[in-house]
C-alpha cells in the first residue's frame, strides 16, 4: 500500500500546474482548498485523483485499480518552495524508492481517524 501511495504522491507532484508553481503563500486563501469531498472529484486545483493498477498481489487483487487522491497538492507545493526552498526535483528525490526497506524505516506514518495517511520523510539537502 505504501509503495502505491508514494507512487501516487510522485505522480501528483509532477502534475502540478505551471500556474500553481507561481503561487505565493500570502495569496493562497480558502478558495484553494476543497469545501467538501464533492469539490475534489475532477477539480484539479483542489486535488489530483489518480488511478493505479495493482501489479502485485494474489489473483483476486492483481489488476485492481487503486484510487489515490492527493489533496491540495498546489498548496503543499507552494509551501515546500517558499517556506523551505525545496524544489520539485529535491522533493521527489527525498521520496524515491530505490531501497524500500531502508526508506520506510526512516519515515513516520500516521493514520488519522478518517483513514487518511500522513507520511513524514526525512529531507537532507546536499
Amino acid at each position: 500500500i505504501v509503495v502505491h501511495m508514494i507512487n501516487g504522491i510522485r505522480q501528483a507532484t509532477r502534475t502540478e500546474s505551471n500556474e500553481a508553481k507561481e503561487w505565493k503563500l500570502d495569496t493562497i486563501g480558502d478558495e484553494h482548498f476543497p469545501k467538501s469531498i464533492k469539490d475534489v472529484k475532477g477539480v484539479n486545483k483542489f486535488a489530483v485523483v489518480l488511478e493505479n493498477k495493482l501489479t502485485t498481489g494474489n489473483q483476486s487483487t492483481k489488476g485492481l485499480l487503486v484510487e489515490f487522491t492527493d489533496y491540495a497538492p498546489n498548496v503543499f507545493g507552494a509551501m515546500r518552495r517558499e517556506l523551505y526552498q525545496i524544489t520539485e526535483e529535491e522533493y521527489l528525490q527525498s521520496i524515491k524508492l530505490e531501497d524500500e526497506d531502508d526508506w520506510l524505516s526512516q519515515c513516520n506514518f500516521s493514520e488519522g481517524k478518517s483513514g487518511y495517511v500522513l507520511v513524514i520523510s526525512i529531507f537532507i539537502s546536499v
